[in-house]
């Protein structure tokens, strides 16, 4: 037995059904969303597409004039690329270096910024394992 669908007759597709629709439905589509205040959930988006609208940004600390200003430089620069920015604050700890790294590329941010707080040869050289900081 098919239930009605809640709002306005549209059903959701499957990931199976990639076919064009009408603009009558596409409309009838943008009035259910407009009337219900429907917004994606990013959670989902990320699962479904593999893909995320975040940076990272991992400072030292947050409470220096300059790098308040490199953050705000990088924020305003990724939002024209609807991008957001995730900060991490290390209060100068190496620990809690690793620690942000590793909960964003948990996360799947698409990149990560790194204002490290010692320059070490191995991040000289541009690298990023987890365990040679």
């Amino acid at each position: 037995m098919r239930r009605k669908p809640p709002h306005g007759g549209i059903q959701p597709a499957g990931n199976e059904c990639r076919k064009s629709i009408s603009e009558e439905k596409r409309e009838r589509i943008r009035a259910v969303i407009e009337r219900t205040g429907y917004r994606p959930n990013p959670a989902a988006q990320t699962m479904r597409t593999g893909r995320c609208d975040e940076i990272g940004v991992i400072v030292p600390k947050i409470d220096s004039d300059s790098v308040s200003a490199i953050v705000a430089g990088i924020s305003e620069g990724l939002k024209d690329k609807n991008y957001m920015v995730v900060l991490g604050s290390t209060a100068g700890v190496r620990e809690e270096e690793i620690r942000y790294l590793s909960a964003m590329q948990s996360s799947n941010v698409a990149g990560i910024i790194l204002m490290g707080t010692v320059m070490t040869p191995f991040r000289k050289a541009g690298g990023c394992n987890r365990t040679e900081f």
